[in-house]
């Protein structure tokens, strides 16, 4: 990447418009084949949520030296709150999140397997888009913020993923 763009990014306010995703990563090691059926049981070692979608860009536009906000639509539950937390680390302003209780958030899991000696592989991905519903006083207290905020940055990034 051009450094001349590197350093333009650094010292720009970015605000990222869009679909707001959790990336959920659950890792286990195999351990023991199912009396159920013929899958390998997994033990789980591990649980954790990384930017997806919208909070993706967001993330790397920090990662770059951006001052960044987020907004979108996502649901009052768990999965937010722990993205939120991760979110709130990384220096990316989320106050201007519209949280519904009419909505769960959008999540989409990915299993991954393997042992010390193993390389950890992607054995299926879990999405949960459904229970997204952006309602239109959802979209008018989004519009509404977003016209608020939208003079004091120098960039826009509208991240649509369709959900």
């Amino acid at each position: 990447m051009d450094s001349s763009l590197v350093y333009l990014i650094a010292e720009s306010r970015i605000l990222v418009l869009g679909d707001i995703i959790i990336d959920e990563f659950v890792i286990g090691r195999p351990d023991r084949i199912s009396r159920e059926a013929p899958v390998i049981i997994m033990e789980e070692i591990d649980r954790h949520v990384c930017p997806g979608g919208a909070a993706n860009a967001a993330a790397n536009a920090v990662s770059l030296g951006g001052k960044t906000e987020l907004l979108g639509v996502v649901g009052a539950d768990n999965n937010w709150q722990r993205l939120a937390a991760s979110l709130d680390k990384g220096s990316i302003e989320i106050s201007g999140v519209v949280v519904s209780e009419a909505a769960d958030s959008a999540v989409k899991t990915r299993v991954m397997a393997g042992g010390k000696q193993l390389v950890r592989q992607q054995i299926v991905r879990i999405d949960n888009t459904r229970g997204i519903r952006v309602t239109d006083s959802n979209r008018a207290l989004l519009f509404s913020r977003l016209q608020d905020r939208i003079a004091d940055f120098d960039a826009l990034i509208l991240s649509d993923y369709g959900l």
